[in-house]
C-alpha cells in the first residue's frame, strides 16, 4: 500500500502491516519454513515473506508470503509460487478475498491461504483442474508437489 507519509513530509511511502499481522506472518514462516526443512524435497522449496511477484509488465502483486519450489532465474519472482499467504487487514480484506483469489486462481496458484486475525480462523484453498478454488480442512495435510507435504497448525499462528 502506498501512502501520503503526512504533510511534513512530500513523498509517498510504503505502509508496512501491523504488528498483529507482521506476528502471524512470522509465525507462518518459520513454521512452514520448519517443515520444508525437515522434509527436504527435489526441488528447492522455501518460504518466503513479502516478495513481488511480477506477473506481466503492468501487474505485480505482493503476498504476505509464498512458498516457490523453483529458483527464478531473475532477481525478482517471475515464476508464479506454489503457495500463497494472505493476512487479512480492514484496508485488504477484499483485494484478499475477492481479487486476489481470482487472481491467484487465474494464474494458477495451487493453494490459497486466507488468514483472519479478528476471528482466528484460517481458510486454505486449493487449485481444482477445472481452474477454480475449493476449500479443503485449514489443518489437512496437502502435497506442494510430490515429495513434499505440509500441514498447518492454525491456533499457534495467532498466539
Amino acid at each position: 500500500m502506498i501512502g501520503n507519509c503526512g504533510t511534513a513530509c512530500r513523498f509517498r511511502c510504503r505502509l508496512h502491516p501491523a504488528f498483529r499481522h507482521q506476528r502471524i506472518s512470522r509465525n507462518l514462516l518459520i513454521d512452514l519454513d520448519t517443515q520444508l526443512r525437515v522434509e527436504p524435497c527435489e526441488e528447492v522449496c522455501e518460504a518466503i515473506c513479502e516478495v513481488d511477484w511480477h506477473i506481466n509488465e503492468t501487474t505485480i502483486v505482493t503476498p504476505d508470503l509464498i512458498i516457490t519450489c523453483r529458483e527464478d532465474e531473475e532477481n525478482v519472482l517471475t515464476k508464479r509460487p506454489d503457495f500463497a499467504a494472505e493476512i487479512l487487514s480492514p484496508s485488504t480484506r477484499q483485494k484478499d478475498l475477492v481479487a486476489k483469489r481470482e487472481l491467484y486462481a487465474s494464474e494458477g496458484v495451487p493453494f490459497y491461504l486466507i488468514l483472519d486475525p479478528e476471528d482466528q480462523s484460517a481458510l486454505l484453498l486449493e487449485l481444482g483442474h477445472d481452474g477454480a478454488y475449493r476449500e479443503i480442512p485449514p489443518e489437512a495435510k496437502f502435497d506442494l508437489h510430490p515429495g513434499s507435504q505440509v500441514q498447518l497448525k492454525v491456533a499457534p499462528l495467532f498466539a
